[in-house]
């Protein structure tokens, strides 16, 4: 597997997917997973994968599918915020587009992701601004929702996001601003998804 700095991984059934990343050659769309238990890299060759990009994010739902959103950035046609799953079964590539496309989050690289029931949860990221919005994909009914939440943590790309036992969005740093317009931050924050569907 080439060289690279930026790329992403979903985990689930003793293997890690990883696709597309910034390498020296240039962005790519490559998928591999790791092997734990034989600690080897094995590459999946399949057809209709998204274009090349990078500073996506990625969760694995039940299905054992790898969901991408935000593709991240693609040469100088800018953001993406297309919407793909990769079926680990069926080792396919699937593009799907929202019932409700106009209310799509706008594209960007550097957002973080959570998966909470069947809902994709995407926090923040980088589109030529740093952005701190929070929308969810509902993957059964295909449709785009933004949660406007009060106390929102500042903009911020290139974070890190869990989804704890208790349903809870925990993030983490890392550039963005804070009170004092540092370009780098270290600020922990949660959002609890299980109040905000008991609320809804």
């Amino acid at each position: 597997m080439a060289t690279r700095w930026s790329w992403m991984c979903s985990r689930g059934c003793g293997s890690l997917g990883a696709m597309s990343r910034l390498a020296p050659r240039g962005r790519m769309n490559d998928l591999h997973y790791f092997d734990i238990q034989a600690r080897k890299w094995h590459e999946v060759n399949v057809r209709n994968a998204p274009s090349e990009r990078y500073g996506h994010t990625a969760v694995l739902d039940t299905q054992q599918r790898m969901w991408i959103f935000w593709a991240g950035n693609f040469w100088n046609s800018g953001w993406l915020n297309d919407v793909h799953y990769f079926d680990t079964k069926a080792r396919q590539w699937h593009e799907v587009t929202a019932k409700n496309a106009a209310d799509a989050p706008v594209g960007r690289e550097g957002a973080t992701a959570v998966l909470y029931g069947l809902e994709m949860w995407i926090f923040a990221g980088y589109n030529g601004g740093w952005l701190n919005d929070l929308h969810y994909f509902d993957i059964q009914a295909e449709m785009w929702h933004e949660v406007i939440a009060s106390n929102a943590p500042s903009e911020r790309y290139s974070h890190s996001a869990v989804l704890d036992a208790e349903q809870r969005m925990w993030i983490f740093g890392v550039k963005g601003r804070d009170d004092s317009d540092s370009q780098w931050v270290n600020d922990l924050h949660y959002f609890n998804l299980k109040a905000f569907n008991k609320a809804a």
